[in-house]
């Protein structure tokens, strides 16, 4: 890893400057990590400034999210910083930049990555949008994969609900404890944000409930369905050459399903903050 502490090293010497990011804010800067990685970074190594936050990330043992960072980063440097063309005359940050370039070009590469889901972050719709519009964006190459990341997001935003109200969703199957599936899961959460016949729908104003309740049922549907979709198309099965899901699903369906799902998302945090949150 000789090569990686050189390259960390002029990382740090080129886009930090006294716990300065080229020109972002702490804002900017979180938006800009959370874009790249799914993450935020200042938040999740406790407040850190921001070159102390890019510090932290670089001595961070997932090693493809701090290339995949600085990719983004060398990528913001050359086509959105003021400054980059009076830099690029200063010979030690020219050369600088080019032995970035160089390692990147070695030892990163774009179609191996795709952006994890930050656990701490799920039940706020604003990263659930920032994360929504990541996935758009890699729809064209990432198909396959933002179909399994917006199930994983949908079954982990369930989870949490359920947590957060002290209710399980493990299941005896087999005579071993799992966790319940998809069908399963959605059924929890509509009961206990009362969305359900179980719960005589009291949580949906009388006025519209003939309507609401189809569009309740329409909402169930995308997890029955986003499962087996998921099941043909997604990551996390072994795929034979002629299988469905050897092939990138076509963007507009990848889209499609994102923001089905992105839609859901919102709707189940929303009901769960206006029942539940002061």
């Amino acid at each position: 890893m000789d090569g990686y502490m050189k390259f960390k090293a002029q990382v740090l010497k080129l886009f930090n400057d006294g716990g300065y990011v080229l020109d972002f804010g702490t804002k900017s800067f979180s938006d800009f990590s959370i874009d790249s990685i799914g993450i935020d970074i200042i938040d999740k190594y406790g407040g850190l400034s921001k070159g102390k936050s890019l510090n932290a990330l670089l001595n961070d043992s997932n090693y493809h999210n701090s290339l995949k960072f600085v990719f983004d980063l060398v990528d913001y440097y050359e086509s959105l910083y003021d400054d980059y063309m009076d830099d690029m005359k200063d010979i030690e940050k020219a050369k600088m930049l080019k032995n970035i370039k160089l390692y990147l070009n070695d030892n990163y590469s774009r179609e191996e990555y795709f952006i994890k889901i930050d656990d701490h972050q799920i039940m706020n719709n604003d990263y659930i949008r920032r994360l929504t519009s990541t996935m758009l964006k890699s729809s064209d190459k990432f198909g396959a994969e933002s179909i399994g990341l917006s199930k994983d997001l949908l079954e982990s935003v369930m989870k949490r609900i359920l947590e957060k109200r002290n209710v399980s969703y493990k299941i005896e199957k087999n005579k071993r404890t799992v966790d319940a599936d998809m069908n399963v899961l959605t059924s929890k959460v509509f009961n206990e944000l009362h969305l359900s016949h179980k719960t005589k729908n009291k949580n949906i104003d009388p006025s519209i409930n003939e309507y609401a309740s189809a569009i309740l049922g329409n909402l169930r549907m995308i997890t029955e369905n986003m499962n087996k979709l998921r099941n043909e198309f997604g990551t996390g099965h072994g795929k034979g050459e002629k299988q469905p899901g050897s092939i990138n699903i076509p963007p507009r369906y990848a889209n499609l399903m994102i923001g089905s799902v992105s839609t859901m998302i919102t709707f189940l945090i929303e009901t769960y903050d206006y029942l539940y949150e002061d």
